[in-house]
């Protein structure tokens, strides 16, 4: 059974960059603090330390939250759309449900955050840590996660059409169903990730890393390869990509 603090009223911790104690604050109910969080931003260099709370129910839509502690906080189906979360720490945080549209999630720490289902689209997450996140059935269509660390995550069936994912750290990731049309994989490390049944129409994948890459039964139809970077896959694709790839990657400035 999980464990969130229920604490009534609610004292919120005031941190520096440090995480060295600055004062408290006091609310009486989650609508009352995120309200508080909504229309007082805190001055630069301060964070709300938000650990282990639960906070379902509330609202934190465009909420200035960089450098915030939100360890283990329970932020199920919570609107945090447009929030800015930069640098925040969601370490083993429930984002399960969240709304998180063009939000702003740059440097954050998700690592083991559980965001099923959670709305991502045109969220900015480069060199974000996913790290064993689990983004199972979550929209990431046209997000930015240039850089990100998601070695060990599970985007099983999840949305992913137009996604940047240069430089992305996916190595031992799961993309199983996956419809990742249009995505950018370029530089990406993807070795021992799980491709399998994937819809990768139009994907770039040049220059991408797939030793030991799974792609048994996707659907690999225009997406841009080298051959050479199939040698080392496993399985077979449901619908190979077009031979012409080696030479577009050729011909490439």
């Amino acid at each position: 059974m999980e464990m969130f603090k229920q604490q009534t009223p609610f004292d919120v911790t005031i941190i520096d960059s440090s995480g060295t104690f600055l004062g408290v604050m006091e609310f009486s109910t989650v609508s009352e603090l995120c309200r508080h969080i909504r229309h007082h931003g805190l001055p630069e260099g301060q964070a709300f330390c938000l650990a282990g709370l639960d906070l379902r129910g509330g609202y934190l839509r465009q909420a200035q939250l960089a450098g915030a502690d939100m360890t283990k906080c329970n932020l199920e189906g919570v609107c945090l759309s447009g929030a800015d979360l930069t640098g925040a720490n969601l370490e083993d945080a429930n984002l399960n449900g969240c709304s998180l549209k063009g939000a702003g999630l740059r440097g954050a720490l998700l690592r083991r955050a559980r965001l099923v289902g959670a709305g991502m689209w045109w969220a900015d997450l480069e060199g974000t840590d996913l790290e064993e996140a689990d983004l199972r059935h979550a929209n990431l269509n046209g997000a930015c996660m240039e850089g990100a660390n998601m070695s060990g995550a599970d985007l099983g069936a999840a949305a992913l059409a137009w996604t940047d994912f240069e430089g992305t750290n996916l190595e031992g990731a799961t993309l199983c169903d996956a419809y990742a049309r249009g995505s950018f994989f370029r530089g990406a490390d993807m070795r021992g990730a799980d491709i399998s049944g994937a819809f990768l129409d139009g994907a770039d994948f040049r220059t991408a890393h797939l030793a030991g890459t799974r792609i048994d039964k996707a659907d690999m139809r225009g997406v841009h390869v080298v051959s050479a970077q199939l040698r080392g896959t496993e399985g077979t694709p449901a619908v190979a990509p077009p031979v012409m790839a080696e030479h577009a990657e050729r011909s490439a400035p």
